[in-house]
Parts: structure tokens; sequence; C-alpha cells
């Protein structure tokens, strides 16, 4: 009998031990919410109102989504670590849909980045193939065509200077657009295992029609689809749309 109770206490240790350093078994990570909001210098802009950009033009944002996707933090070498795969649809006249959440290796970061669209193999995909609910499907009307693929922006606006306004539409897509938002922390931050925080990052809107790609003219350069007529358009505000996002805030949860 002490030779069997001596045993299964050798047992249960094996067992433990094999747990406790099984490679198998993910250690828990950080979860990070993102959120964006929509900022005009350092006012916050609401959706279906009319402003005015820092170069006083008049403009009033009826419709923007647009897909994010690859998110990766980055230490303050430039290296990432584990960061969960997501796919997510920004819809800004929805207030619940305005962030994404991404789980984290534990580690200190400087930095994000991530696509504001989707790479080549999520941009083949078939919206029909979709439940309603996931950000591929076609209930969200941003799949173009078999040619075109998905919209990764689309932005819809009135120009408000002129009499009657002129709508203008935004809507850069395909893999030759694909383009990535990076985005530097104030400081590093550690993220502990099991914790949750949150990152608020603003989109600057005048970066959108006044970036690094060049400005933006209302009156005649107002419809960007992707195609050979307006294609340059498309880029320049591709462009400028990835480069509009700073980072505002990162706050942790408990």
């Amino acid at each position: 009998m002490k030779k069997f109770f001596t045993l299964s206490i050798f047992l249960m240790i094996g067992m433990w031990s094999c747990k406790k350093d099984n490679p198998d078994e993910k250690p828990p990570l950080a979860e990070v919410t993102i959120q964006f909001k929509l900022y005009n210098g350092t006012s916050e802009v609401a959706m279906n109102t009319d402003f005015k950009l820092a170069d006083n033009r008049t403009i009033n944002i009826q419709e923007l989504k647009f897909y994010i996707s690859h998110v990766r933090f980055l230490n303050q070498n430039g290296e990432t670590r584990h960061t969960d795969s997501v796919l997510a649809l920004m819809r800004m006249l929805e207030p619940e849909h305005h962030h994404v959440k991404v789980q984290v290796q534990p580690g200190t970061y400087s930095s994000l980045e991530f696509y504001p669209g989707l790479d080549s193999i999520a941009n083949s995909k078939n919206p029909v193939d979709f439940p309603r609910e996931h950000p591929l499907s076609a209930f969200f009307n941003m799949h173009w065509n078999w040619n075109m693929q998905y919209r990764f922006v689309l932005m819809e606006l009135r120009a408000k200077d002129y009499n009657p306004s002129i709508p203008c539409s935004y809507h850069p897509g395909t893999n030759t657009l694909l383009r990535i938002s990076k985005i530097s922390f104030d400081k590093s931050y550690q993220f502990e295992a099991g914790k949750k925080y949150k990152i608020t990052l603003w989109m600057n809107v005048n970066t959108m029609f006044d970036g690094p790609s060049g400005y933006i003219n209302f009156l005649t350069e107002n419809q960007a689809h992707a195609e050979p007529g307006d294609f340059e358009l498309t880029r320049k505000f591709m462009e400028n749309f990835a480069a509009s996002f700073q980072f505002s805030s990162l706050v942790k949860l408990h």
C-alpha cells in the first residue's frame, strides 16, 4: 500500500511537470481594443455634419467604411511578436463599429501598423460565400466586381462651397493600391498577459485631402474608383488616407 501511494505521488508530480512544461500550451495574451475617431485638427468630427477643413473648405462626410487587417505591434527595434489575425470593417456611421479587438503577445511596444485594406488573398474572396455579419459579406456593399474585387475604403461626402454642393466619392481598392499605415506611440508601453488596453487613433481628415501624396481639388477631383481615367486620383487618396492615422492615447482598462 505504501509503495502504491508513493508511486501515485510520483505519477502526479510527473503529470504536473509535463503540463507545466508543455510547449504547446499558449501563454495568456493581452487584449487590445483599437478605436478610430475622425478628427479635424484637435476637434472630433461627426458624420453628416458640416465642418471646415484647415484650408477653410467646408465638407460633410455622409459615409465612411474601411477595412483593417494585418495588425502588428512593434517594439522600439521594429521587431514584432505574435498578434492574432484580424480582419474587420470599420463603419463610422455606427458607433459600435468604430473599433477592433486584437490579442497581442505580452511585451513592450512603441508602434503599430496595419493595412487599411485587404491583402490579395482576402481581396480574391467571393462575397456570397460569407454570412451576412462577416466583413467580406456582400451585405456591406464593399465588393466591386470580379475584375476590381473589393473597395478598401468607401467614402462619400459633399463639398459645400459650391451651389449646388458637389457629391464626391472616393473608393480606392485593387491589390496595386494596398498601402500600410504605420503609427508611432508617444512612448513605449508594456502590455501584460491577461490585461486589457485601449488605443485611440485619430484619423486626420485634413491629411486625407491634403496629405503626403498631394492636394485633392473637390471641383475637379471628386470621383475615384481605381478605373483608368481616375487611377492617379485614387492612388493619391489611398496614400493620403493610409497616412491619416495618428496616435492619440493608450490606457490600461484592467
